[in-house]
């Protein structure tokens, strides 16, 4: 919600807000790394410690999916810049590929395995919100005449 707030405030008033978008990015990056760190590398151990060793595969899809959390953690407030540079029928057309492609890397993921169909739907999320990302941050910044 801050982010909202100041980056509409700066973008109405200069037509550009990368400062509050990168300060944004930094603290969102730096409040998050070491959470998700955690669960990435230590997921199994960390859910059969906690919940029991029966959990310890939902562990390991928490290690797979945390990539994908991560940079949706990131890029969920920062990807309001959609919105602040009215570029809505972007976003919502990059959501199409991004619902089909998430599907059919699933579905043909499971017919392997559930941690490859995972993992393969981990992945192509987490590609399409580091190109959301991108795409934010050339909306923030000031564009030429």
């Amino acid at each position: 919600n801050v982010f909202r707030e100041q980056a509409s405030k700066a973008y109405n008033k200069n037509g550009y807000c990368d400062d509050v978008f990168k300060k944004t990015l930094k603290g969102l990056t730096l409040f998050s790394i070491i959470p998700f760190s955690i669960v990435l590398i230590w997921g199994e151990d960390i859910f059969a410690l906690i919940f029991g060793e029966t959990w310890r595969m939902a562990g390991n899809f928490a290690q797979i999916l945390i990539i994908l959390y991560f940079f949706n953690f990131i890029t969920g407030p920062l990807s309001y810049m959609y919105f602040i540079a009215n570029k809505l029928k972007e976003d919502f057309l990059i959501r199409i590929p991004m619902i089909i492609s998430m599907g059919a890397g699933l579905y043909f993921g499971l017919m392997i395995s559930i941690t490859t169909g995972l993992l393969i739907f981990s992945i192509v999320r987490a590609l399409f919100y580091i190109y959301i990302l991108y795409r934010s941050y050339l909306f923030s910044k000031k564009q030429p005449l």
